[in-house]
């Protein structure tokens, strides 16, 4: 990688995110060192809370899903589907439509 500065998001960008976001926004990121990065604007509180909690949800699920793969890796299996893991149906209730679902990888 080349070097280059530090990076920081344009404050100017991050307005225009906030202003198309209905309450604020999470975002990560790596600099340009590889190093984490996040970016957080709420309108309220109640905003940082729900965020906050579909932000958990989210975590929860990628870390079932890498747990259920690391185990059957280790057994020589293949990962279990989903849908057929027993706690898939704990958070019906949250549902991240995003669109790009099948692109997403971790």
């Amino acid at each position: 990688m080349e070097n280059f500065k530090k990076f920081d998001i344009p404050p100017q960008l991050l307005e225009q995110l906030n202003e198309f976001s209905y309450g604020g926004f999470l975002l990560f990121t790596f600099d340009n060192e590889g190093s984490p990065r996040y970016y957080a604007q709420f309108d309220n509180e109640l905003n940082m809370m729900a965020l906050q909690k579909s932000s958990e949800y989210w975590l929860e699920g990628v870390h079932d899903l890498n747990s259920d793969t690391i185990k059957a890796q280790m057994c020589g299996e293949e990962p279990p589907p989903k849908g057929d893991r027993p706690d898939d149906s704990e958070h019906n209730d949250w549902d991240g439509d995003f669109g790009d679902e099948d692109d997403f990888s971790s």
